[in-house]
């Protein structure tokens, strides 16, 4: 639980039955939680967790695919990198969009000339595009609980169509089934070889994976 929080915005969604609400955390980026789920690692603080996922790729250049927009925390560190030409960044639940226009860390994103914030599902919105379009791919996904379509082979061989050759991947992954005793990792690892990705390096620092096409 996050101690010492407040809450900065919340309502109750008809559409998806679900309660959003925004609180701060002392010392850090303001927390998205969905009907009590956090929407972000607390383990190192939503920061450094952004700044360590976002590192992963250097030298990001080019064209970058953010998957999961949640809050504009990972799409704003991207857009900083100078050799970033501009940062795609999809979410498909437009009152997650409505919170991030209010917090005021992620809020800007919006006027951002490197980002282009769209409100549509990544799966979809891959098939827009065409083949070796992006140079680097950052997918923060939801837990594979939530959200097991963006943990499918089927996804994954969309990633790496939309990537071009010698592009980089990182996927953060956290540490699923951990308590249960289930390797979840191991079965990403093992997609996104199939899917095509020559190699798949574990990133502990990110709790997150490196795949390279």
């Amino acid at each position: 639980m996050v101690k010492n929080y407040s809450v900065l915005h919340s309502f109750y969604s008809e559409q998806t039955g679900r309660f959003y609400r925004l609180v701060s955390v002392p010392g850090d980026f303001p927390c998205l939680e969905i009907s009590g789920i956090k929407m972000h690692c607390q383990g190192s603080g939503i920061k450094r967790s952004v700044n360590a996922m976002a590192a992963s790729l250097k030298p990001v250049q080019g064209k970058v695919l953010d998957s999961c927009f949640g809050q504009g925390y990972a799409a704003l560190e991207l857009a900083k990198q100078p050799g970033v030409e501009k940062v795609w960044s999809f979410e498909k639940d437009s009152n997650v969009l409505e919170i991030a226009r209010v917090n005021e860390v992620s809020k800007t994103v919006f006027e951002n000339p490197k980002v282009l914030v769209q409100n549509k599902p990544i799966e979809e919105a891959l098939l827009e595009f065409p083949a070796g379009f992006f140079d680097a791919v950052f997918h923060d996904p939801p837990s594979i609980r939530i959200a097991g379509e963006l943990y499918s082979q089927e996804f994954y061989c969309l990633l790496f169509k939309a990537l071009r050759k010698g592009g980089k991947l990182f996927h953060y992954v956290g540490s699923p089934g951990k308590k249960s005793g289930k390797d979840y990792t191991k079965g990403i690892i093992e997609r996104l070889k199939k899917a095509g990705f020559k190699k798949v390096l574990e990133v502990p620092k990110a709790l997150g994976l490196l795949a390279l096409k």
